[in-house]
Formats: structure tokens, sequence, C-alpha cells
């Protein structure tokens, strides 16, 4: 999966290692997520097209990254500390 900031990043790299390595447990290792840094697969700002595209099966990105591509992007990308996944999930 590319990233579209490094692991090693404080904050969001963590995350990412987190979801990979519990999805792996949880599974008893039937379920891995292979992760690349940006660059390594596609650049940093192009994550979402290469899924969009079918060049890869998932990435993780900040989806304001793609202001201007998808267009609810400002709309849940804009707000520092916004709503919880649960509360986007009620709003849909």
């Amino acid at each position: 999966m590319p990233l579209s900031a490094p692991r090693n990043l404080p904050g969001s790299g963590e995350t990412i290692i987190w979801l990979s390595q519990a999805l792996k447990d949880t599974t008893d290792g039937a379920f891995v997520v292979d992760l690349y840094d940006p660059g390594e697969i596609v650049p940093a700002f192009a994550v979402t097209d290469a899924v969009r595209d079918r060049k890869v099966s998932a990435g993780y990105t900040w989806l304001g990254y793609d202001q201007g591509k998808i267009p609810s992007s400002p709309l849940i990308a804009a707000t520092p500390f916004g709503l919880e996944p649960w509360a986007y999930i009620g709003w849909w």
C-alpha cells in the first residue's frame, strides 16, 4: 500500500503501521499489508490516482491532497479535528 506520508512521520505514519500490524495479527497472517513510503511505488500526491487507475489495490493518504480531483474533499479535509469516522458515516 503506497503512503502519502513516510512511515516514520509521528502521528499519521504511526497509525498505518498500527493498522497494518493489527490486520496481520487478527487474521493470523492471512491478510498482510505491505507499506511503501512516498515515491517507492507512486509519488506522495498520486496515491488516489494510483488506486483509481488500479495500479495498486489500496492507498493511505490525506483527502486534502485531492482537492480539485474529488469534489467533496474540501468539505471533509478542510476542517482540522473535524468529525469522527462514525459521525461521517451518519452524515452520509
